[in-house]
């Protein structure tokens, strides 16, 4: 809650999109880099904690795509211009869990413990890489809307 708050009035105070998601989202790559990477893929608990805090304060960077679709789109469908948008967040959801689940199911008992966790969290950094590309491909829209009807 704390970074969807933060990213929302960060983006309205500079007047853009683009460059908190950009910002947001390379934390959130950064965090995860860590957490696959650190000593093995086992970090020290004690940035644990700092670690996952600074994860959720930075994973709300997709949230500024619901803005940036609605200031793209005509006014008239902006509703079904930021549900599509919103699947992006439930696809992610649906399909990684499963990804992350046949890795352990598949490795369990050939790799240890520590392991397993780090090659299946692999698939979660590689999304949030895929996702990051993402945003190069949004338009700058310096929080208003720049739809031109044709």
């Amino acid at each position: 809650a704390i970074g969807s708050a933060t990213i929302g009035r960060l983006s309205d105070k500079i007047r853009k999109r683009k460059l908190p998601m950009l910002i947001y989202g390379s934390v959130y790559i950064v965090s995860w880099l860590i957490l696959v990477f650190t000593n093995g893929g086992k970090p020290p608990i004690e940035i644990l904690v700092p670690l996952l805090f600074i994860m959720g304060l930075s994973s709300p960077a997709f949230a500024l795509g619901w803005a940036c679709s609605k200031e793209v789109n005509p006014p008239e469908i902006t509703g079904i211009a930021t549900s599509v948008v919103n699947i992006g967040g439930f696809l992610r959801g649906a399909i990684l869990p499963p990804i992350v689940g046949s890795v352990i199911d598949k490795y369990e008992g050939v790799l240890g413990p520590i392991k397993l966790y780090q090659n299946s969290f692999l698939y979660c950094l590689i999304a949030v890489v895929i996702g990051y590309i993402a945003i190069f491909l949004v338009k700058e829209t310096n929080c208003k809307n720049i739809y031109k009807p044709k």
